[in-house]
């Protein structure tokens, strides 16, 4: 598909051009080759249609891995339908993780198990050391492998530089995946020391988890697990771009969340010069109010052990201040025992204006920064909607892989064709004089091309303007 001139535009950021009803004619056009008559179909018979192919992507997987030349391996190459299985296998993968957030084996077990399933799974439940993943977590597992290995292929084709400034969601991949490699790293050494303990000592096995270390891999390993599940639930947002009336909000989502990174980059600051004011200013009754809770600890302990903490040291002033803007931060706060009025007083003093700081200048500049954000988006909506719409097409054209996580782990009888060729070529010996020819000719003819790309580039780019001049006459 002739399509490097598109891609120039978009690498170029020429959204005008882009946006073009000519220019989105021909790549709805190539969107939707493979399915023919598709467009036009009433929308319950396309919600049909699309629900099949959701529903049975396992089985055209499972064909083109063994029969890619057959006519549902070639629909399969189409744009719009690797687009649908990729995202059926990734909504599979949204789903098995909601499977193990909700224990989803062990309720089933509950529910619908008998007398000696059930009494075997509270064994297995007392035994909470030690233990290897579910069935669930191996199924994940098998995608993460699968995620990782694509993005390998990506990264090795453009190189890592190219792959993440490609597409800003190409980061919250990277993110996501190395996050996994890390609770997989980690799992696997917290299965081995823990069960090489329990060789040792059978006892430990039955260790409630909330005697374990606070930084155990199991628990460090458990809070990038679910950071990692957070960043792929937010891949959803991503898929939003190609539908006409939820696109222009993801992109305004974008342009604001770039503002909020912008006002917090201020408001950091702000809040860590208060923090250490109020810190320098009340630390000693802080600290007398937690010498007080130690000495009262084996009574249970009583207010001074809630207190001591708002202002025990400066990361401790930044939460008591943080959570004042959402109100969960009163003046009783400030009620320390020992604390003189002067002091109180300018304590105060301190809280009253950082609140004002605060709610009604830096919360109001936010504000105004979002609506702005918000104003410049809608004004040019379409332009940008059609623009980000186009660059995800792009990436469903490219020649990414056909068959989605996790079965882009598996070889194909493409890969193996391919393989056994390779095996059956004998290498000719060529003299170096006509291998110095051919890569003489080889480049020239790059160069050529290079040239005539580019000159088609700057007559598109004139065409263009002189049309935008007659539109603006």
């Amino acid at each position: 598909m002739k399509l490097k001139l598109i891609e120039l535009a978009i690498k170029y950021k020429q959204k005008n051009f882009v946006a073009h009803p000519y220019i989105q004619q021909f790549l709805a056009t190539v969107w939707y080759e493979g399915l023919p008559g598709f467009r036009r179909l009433r929308l319950y018979k396309q919600i049909i249609q699309i629900m099949k192919i959701v529903y049975f992507f396992p089985f055209y997987c499972l064909v083109y891995l063994y029969a890619p030349s057959a006519q549902i391996g070639k629909v399969m190459e189409k744009p719009f339908m690797k687009f649908l299985i990729h995202s059926s296998s990734y909504l599979s993968y949204l789903g098995l993780l909601v499977l193990a957030s909700q224990r989803a084996e062990t309720q089933f077990i509950q529910l619908f198990g008998s007398e000696s399933m059930i009494k075997s799974l509270e064994l297995r439940l007392q035994h909470q050391r030690g233990n290897g993943p579910s069935y669930i977590e191996l199924l994940i597992l098998h995608f993460v492998i699968g995620y990782i290995w694509q993005e390998i292929l990506e990264v090795r084709k453009d190189g890592l530089k190219r792959y993440l400034a490609h597409n800003a969601w190409n980061y919250v991949e990277f993110t996501r995946n190395k996050m996994y490699v890390i609770v997989i790293v980690l799992r696997v050494y917290a299965y081995i020391s823990e069960n090489m303990q329990i060789t040792y000592d059978p006892s430990s096995a039955f260790i409630p988890r909330e005697k374990w270390d606070t930084f155990d891999p199991q628990i460090v390993a458990d809070t990038l697990f679910a950071a990692a599940n957070i960043l792929s639930a937010l891949k959803l947002i991503h898929m939003c771009s190609i539908s006409s009336h939820l696109g222009p909000l993801q992109l305004s989502l974008k342009r604001i969340m770039i503002d909020i990174l912008k006002f917090f980059s201020i408001y950091s600051l702000v809040l860590f010069s208060f923090a250490c004011g109020l810190n320098q200013l009340m630390w000693y009754y802080a600290d007398m109010e937690r010498k007080k809770c130690d000495s009262l600890m084996e009574n249970g302990g009583n207010e001074s052990c809630s207190k001591w903490k708002n202002f025990g040291n400066v990361f401790e002033s930044i939460q008591t201040l943080f959570w004042t803007g959402f109100g969960e931060v009163d003046l009783e706060t400030f009620d320390l025992p020992g604390m003189n009025s002067y002091t109180r007083v300018w304590a105060l003093f301190i809280f009253a204006t950082y609140s004002v700081i605060n709610v009604t200048i830096l919360l109001n500049l936010l504000i105004a920064m979002m609506s702005n954000s918000y104003s410049v988006i809608e004004g040019q909506s379409d332009i940008e909607w059609k623009f980000s719409r186009s660059k995800l097409w792009l990436s469903c054209f490219e020649e990414t892989p056909t068959l989605p996580s996790p079965y882009n782990v598996y070889p194909t009888l493409k890969q193996f064709k391919k393989l056994f060729c390779f095996l059956l070529e004998t290498p000719k010996i060529i003299p170096w004089s006509q291998d110095k020819n051919a890569d003489y000719n080889i480049n020239k003819n790059q160069r050529e091309n290079e040239f005539a790309t580019v000159m088609r580039a700057l007559i598109w780019r004139y065409v263009s303007m002189k049309h935008r001049e007659m539109e603006n006459m």
